[in-house]
Formats: structure tokens, sequence, C-alpha cells
């Protein structure tokens, strides 16, 4: 959500918007995965899926161009000013 909101706002504010929004919500999907795959493995039977790894992965490049798109151009418009 931050991401899209870096890339379609050009200015200052949407990107601060966007900077902000990226960071809180990745971290909040990643906790709520954590979260229900540490009650999954503490189960006496626990096979990972495939998947999770990528995912996880996934989620964290998502989020880390969030941010520094968010930053970039909130720092390109401060320097415009």
């Amino acid at each position: 959500m931050g991401l899209v909101v870096g890339i379609i706002g050009r200015s200052g504010w949407l990107s601060i918007v966007g900077w902000t929004l990226s960071g809180p919500i990745a971290i909040g999907i990643l906790a709520a995965f954590t979260l229900a795959d540490t009650k999954r493995r503490s189960a006496p039977i626990y096979t990972s899926p495939g998947w999770t790894k990528l995912t996880y992965g996934v989620v964290i490049a998502i989020s880390i161009i969030g941010i520094v798109v968010g930053a970039l151009g909130f720092a390109f418009w401060v320097g415009r000013l």
C-alpha cells in the first residue's frame, strides 16, 4: 500500500504517507504470519509449506522498496523547496 501511494503521489505529503504506511503495514503482516507460524510449529506434527519462505521474502522486499520510494519522493520534494 505504501509503495502504491509513493509511486502515485508525487507531492511531498503523499510521499510521507506512503513512507509511513510501508513500515507499519509490512511489520503488521509479518507479525501476524510469524505468530500463526509459531503456533503451527508448536503442534506435534508440522510440515512447512514451500511457499512460506518465498512469500516472506517478497513481503520484505516490497516493504523495503516502498520505504525507499517514499523516502526518495519526500527528499526530492524537500530538495525543490
